[in-house]
């Protein structure tokens, strides 16, 4: 419920802080509808307004970051720049379906563009659409070779699809280019627990949690691992690094359904930690 709420303030402040109002907000409205006398940008204001939404969102300020690309989109109506950057704001946001939208528009100005192939499939699962996805992440591969967000991309898809040997193979492509990617990491050992094998997972989310650059999320999907696998003192453990005790209860609770839900067959609800 707070998430819902945090999205929609998110996207609230991008529509106060955009040029026009929510009915024709630069979210919401076709790409190819802004006018073109809207493309001269004498002062380059719209690549001064991409700089400082860029800035923005390194910042994680991603609310206001999604408003400076929408204005700066206007300026610069024929770049694909303000739409990748409005996409990896909107993805920031938990706004997938605005999100997609945005990179559909920078690929129909940049057919070739990777960064907008792999965020368009990141959006696709999101939106629980595996399918859809993989033919992002797949052009992507035939296009750059072998990009590491395209393999995990890719790996993701088929894991919510089921096939998690495939996965698994990707990620390890993927780690021949990264070694110490924790992104790739923490998804191969969400795969080892989906295929069931909780040895594998346990010892990969290890490996990732003792990084120095591991998240609350990376912790959070260890103790889930654990929790599935039927070890919820320990799974306690790890979840009390970020949570309190009535969250840490709450979460064991959940992880005895997991564990009935993969045992019939049904993977799918371990995935939010990608």
């Amino acid at each position: 419920m707070r998430g819902d709420v945090v999205r929609r303030a998110g996207l609230a402040l991008v529509c106060a802080m955009a040029l026009a109002g929510c009915a024709t907000d630069p979210l919401t409205a076709a790409i190819d509808d802004i006018p073109a006398r809207r493309s001269a940008d004498p002062a380059g204001t719209g690549e001064a307004l991409l700089r400082t939404a860029d800035h923005s969102l390194a910042a994680g300020d991603a609310s206001t970051a999604a408003a400076l690309y929408s204005r700066a989109r206007l300026l610069l109506p024929e770049s694909p720049e303000p739409l990748l950057g409005l996409g990896e704001a909107l993805v920031a946001l938990d706004a997938p379906e605005e999100a997609a939208q945005a990179f559909r528009g920078a690929l129909a100005r940049g057919p070739e563009l990777a960064a907008a192939r792999n965020g368009l499939g990141r959006s696709l699962l999101a939106l629980d659409q595996p399918v859809m996805a993989q033919g992002q992440f797949e052009a992507v591969l035939e296009i750059e070779g072998e990009d590491v967000r395209a393999l995990s991309g890719l790996g993701t898809a088929l894991d919510m699809i089921g096939d998690h040997r495939s996965a698994q193979r990707l990620y390890r492509r993927a780690l021949e280019v990264d070694a110490g990617n924790l992104g790739v990491l923490n998804n191969l050992g969400l795969s080892f627990a989906l295929s069931g094998d909780f040895g594998a997972a346990i010892e990969t989310l290890r490996g990732v949690v003792a990084d120095p650059a591991a998240t609350a999320r990376h912790r959070q999907n260890l103790a889930l691992v654990l929790g599935v696998a039927g070890q919820p003192q320990d799974a306690a453990a790890v979840a009390r690094l970020d949570l309190g005790e009535r969250e840490v209860q709450q979460q064991l609770a959940y992880y005895a359904i997991l564990r009935d839900r993969i045992a019939s067959g049904d993977t799918g609800g371990v995935l939010g930690g990608r």
